[in-house]
């Protein structure tokens, strides 16, 4: 059995059915087999679970009403209110309040650029990064090995589960038809072994029974569920296809954490200026991915995402993206952002301006602290312009503090909106100047201080 599963599993022949999704159909000989092949690094691709306001739907109607190309039954639930049955769930961004951590089951969890099985028992607090998610048991293959559960699971039955490769970047969603003259199910020791043959490097065992689903939005219903009919189901784990140019759940080796941040007299990140004059500086941060950066396509940028910024300079790459890194920056090595930015025209205005990075087509990242859309801002407050009185005048001298790591200040934790930031009070600074126009005197007075801020909300990278 295990050799006729391995040969005819990898033998089979996928059809696309959407960007980066193909589907396949066929049978071992005993059992007919439903999959759904995921590449989670095409551009538009995202996974999506079922939200606690969603809950207790037919697979085919939810995956309808969020636009699912393809989607599977979920994890386990209970029957009083379709909650998590010994489990967690989350959907849409957010956990159910029903999440479970008394460590009976494991989950799969996808949040942007991660994707992660956590083995039955678990007991693992929900990851910072994590936006959705399904709970099952058995886990059905383990770095890369078929696991002998020794019979766990009981004899053979419909089945149902989610498995990835070793790189993270392909998904695997499969049903076994079962309990039928046709189709006869399989074990979990089965489900293993057909599991690894397909290409998972790790996989678990969702909900099955006459729970096991899969719908496609080209074929409907695609397997045969044992009850004759579509059962209704706590909850379901779908992929969608949008017209995003990034990638989303797609693991990604880019990663910064912030540095300094260097200006003339500056050493934190509220700044006094002239209204309208332009600033010129440089943030260093130490590339903490697995990635080189590169100044053709690892960029600072404003946020939000793609907007055009209000403090733009003509050194500036395009109105929403800043400049590239200044070298080749490999893993560990700290790479430097030099850039300039105009300060706001209002006279007496604070302005927020963020910013963060991105590698172009494939992640925006930030800070080490969780979000890879971590950010970070600068307090701009604008001072009277400066007059060109056409005189010549003794140079003036600007004192100037030693800058301070950016990453300084006591973290503060917000709410459970999943934000994180930092903050220290501005220190006072100030600065000797002349009448004359130099550099050192376009600051009147710079008041530092530092703020970061997480952010896990955004469109689709």
């Amino acid at each position: 059995m295990i050799l006729l599963l391995s040969s005819l599993a990898s033998a089979q022949s996928y059809t696309s059915i959407g960007s980066g999704v193909d589907y396949a159909r066929w049978s071992d000989g005993s059992s007919w087999i439903s999959a759904t092949r995921i590449n989670l690094c095409t551009s538009g691709v995202r996974m999506r679970a079922t939200a606690s306001s969603e809950r207790k739907q037919k697979t085919s109607a939810w995956a309808s009403s969020v636009g699912a190309v393809a989607a599977v039954n979920g994890g386990f639930f209970s029957y009083s209110d379709y909650g998590p049955d010994y489990g967690r769930a989350a959907g849409n961004g957010s956990e159910w309040p029903e999440s479970d951590y008394s460590g009976y089951r494991g989950a799969i969890v996808f949040g942007e650029h991660h994707v992660e099985h956590f083995p039955a028992p678990s007991t693992t607090t929900f990851p910072s990064w994590g936006e959705e998610a399904v709970n099952g048991d058995a886990t059905v293959v383990l770095h890369g090995a078929a696991v002998d559960c020794g019979g766990c699971g009981g004899g053979r039955a419909p089945r149902t589960s989610a498995g990835y490769s070793e790189d993270g970047g392909t998904l695997y969603l499969v049903t076994v038809d079962g309990r039928t003259t046709a189709s006869r199910g399989m074990t979990i020791d089965e489900l293993a072994v057909l599991m690894h043959s397909i290409g998972a490097y790790r996989a678990m065992n969702l909900d099955g029974g006459g729970s096991s689903t899969m719908w496609t939005s080209s074929g409907g219903v695609v397997n045969s569920p044992s009850d004759g009919s579509e059962r209704t189901v706590g909850n379901h784990l779908g992929v969608l296809t949008t017209s995003d140019p990034l990638t989303y759940n797609c693991p990604t080796g880019w990663h910064a954490t912030w540095g300094t941040l260097d200006f003339p007299g500056a050493s934190g990140a509220t700044l006094t200026a002239p209204a309208g004059s332009v600033v010129s500086g440089k943030i260093s941060v130490t590339n903490t991915g697995t990635t080189t950066w590169d100044p053709a396509s690892t960029r600072l940028a404003p946020l939000p995402r793609d907007v055009a910024s209000a403090v733009t300079a003509s050194d500036w790459i395009t109105a929403s993206r800043v400049t590239g890194v200044d070298a080749i920056t490999a893993p560990g090595e700290v790479g430097t952002f030099s850039f300039s930015f105009t300060m706001p025209a209002d006279v007496g205005s604070t302005t927020r301006w963020e910013f963060t990075f991105v590698e172009e087509f494939v992640s925006w990242f930030g800070s080490s602290w969780g979000p890879e859309d971590g950010s970070f801002y600068l307090t701009l407050v604008t001072t009277e312009p400066i007059e060109d009185t056409g005189e010549t005048g003794e140079t003036g001298t600007t004192e100037t503090g030693d800058s301070e790591p950016l990453d300084s200040a006591p973290e503060n934790q917000d709410n459970d909106t999943g934000q994180r930031g930092q903050a220290t009070d501005p220190d006072p600074g100030g600065c000797a100047c002349s009448a004359t126009p130099s550099l050192g005197s376009l600051w009147g007075g710079l008041v530092l201080g530092m703020l970061v801020r997480r952010r896990r909300q955004g469109q689709a990278v």
